[in-house]
């Protein structure tokens, strides 16, 4: 794969969010028509998507700021392919350096959009398209306070909402990571050959086919689901999880890395639960849990010129567990909410998905 080619589709999509996420917020106050007694309503835009964000959820498509106390898993190094297929440890700091430093800042723009919304009978049957995406980034809370990087993350599709309980939505998911420059100048800081033989691995999925499932058994309590797959043509990095049936869109050729066994698909799949404990005057307490299981943890010895998928092995897992205090919702249906969470599992930005890390977070965020 040409890594120009790739970052360019990763900056075109990134710029569509980002168009799509203004388009959208600008037309909230759209018109509405209602026909037949409210047995048919028809919304240009709905500020609130019928598939909810996941409260959760370290990447949820939400406007936040957060403070991360690291426990365990600063990231410190990056990966570098070289040009003859071998990786190697690029480091960030000088040896002891910030070694006590755990603090850092996630800052995340957000929009859970629907558009063209069908409602009938009484919004007892719904459909609309749908636009959920954002950036997330990470800077140092020592030092410089770098930027470690930022992610573009989008879902477009449509969602589907029947008798106020249970929402599915389909459509294309897609991930592209980028790392901070002061993180890749201080990279080159202590390898000055830092891009002259090779590259830095980075993380993109364009475009994955996703499902998602959302139950409201009762009504302070929700659970979720989603997967999501590469499609047979599309753009993966970095290369070693990539399944050997996908082909590259440029050429339709298989990009012929691997030789996996074809139950290797490359999921990503999620999992959760809410529950909103109603308080008086204030709004409501949210209890939530969110996990996630990747397959590409089933791929040994990743970060060598020889890795190997075995499918007996356990998938990768994250969880995140803690609760919200969420405020009344204003005009908009936008609520604010006060979060405390505790996540074990993957760095909260895509091209460190190598960086196993404990953390406990605080910080305010506003969403449906």
């Amino acid at each position: 794969m040409k890594k120009k080619s790739l970052y360019n589709i990763k900056e075109h999509r990134l710029a569509l969010c980002c168009l799509l996420c203004m388009l959208g917020m600008s037309a909230a106050n759209a018109s509405a028509y209602s026909l037949f007694d409210g047995n048919f309503r028809f919304d240009w835009v709905a500020s609130n998507a019928l598939f909810p964000t996941a409260i959760a959820d370290p990447f949820a498509a939400s406007s936040s700021l957060k403070v991360l106390q690291v426990k365990e898993g600063t990231p410190r190094y990056l990966y570098k392919e070289k040009s003859d297929g071998s990786f190697t440890k690029e480091n960030l700091y000088g040896e002891g350096s910030y070694t006590d430093k755990n603090l850092y800042l996630q800052l995340k723009t957000g929009v859970n959009i629907g558009f063209f919304r069908v409602s009938l009978f009484d919004n007892k049957i719904q459909s609309e398209l749908t636009l959920q995406g954002g950036l997330n980034s990470v800077f140092q809370g020592f030092g410089g306070a770098d930027n470690l990087g930022y992610d573009g993350i989008f879902f477009i599709g449509a969602n589907a909402r029947l008798f106020d309980m249970v929402t599915f939505r389909a459509g294309l998911q897609h991930y592209s990571g980028h790392y901070g420059d002061e993180t890749i100048e201080n990279a080159y800081d202590h390898d000055d050959t830092l891009l002259a033989d090779g590259s830095l691995v980075d993380y993109c999925r364009d475009n994955d086919v996703a499902i998602g499932m959302s139950l409201t058994p009762l009504k302070p309590l929700r659970l979720y689901a989603t997967a999501s797959l590469p499609k047979e043509s599309s753009w993966i990095s970095p290369h070693i999880v990539v399944p050997s049936w996908v082909r590259k869109p440029s050429s339709g050729v298989l990009y012929g890395y691997n030789d996996y066994d074809q139950s290797y698909k490359d999921w990503i799949m999620q999992g959760g639960i809410e529950y909103a404990i109603p308080i008086p005057t204030v709004g409501s307490l949210t209890l939530a849990a969110d996990m996630k299981f990747y397959q590409d943890g089933q791929i040994e010895d990743m970060f060598t010129s020889s890795p190997s998928y075995d499918a007996d092995n356990p998938w990768e897992t994250d969880y995140t567990v803690g609760g919200a205090l969420v405020f009344p919702s204003g005009p908009t249906g936008l609520s604010a909410r006060l979060e405390v969470f505790y996540h074990d599992g993957r760095f909260p930005l895509l091209n460190f998905f190598y960086q196993r890390t404990r953390y406990v977070s605080i910080g305010f965020s506003v969403a449906e």
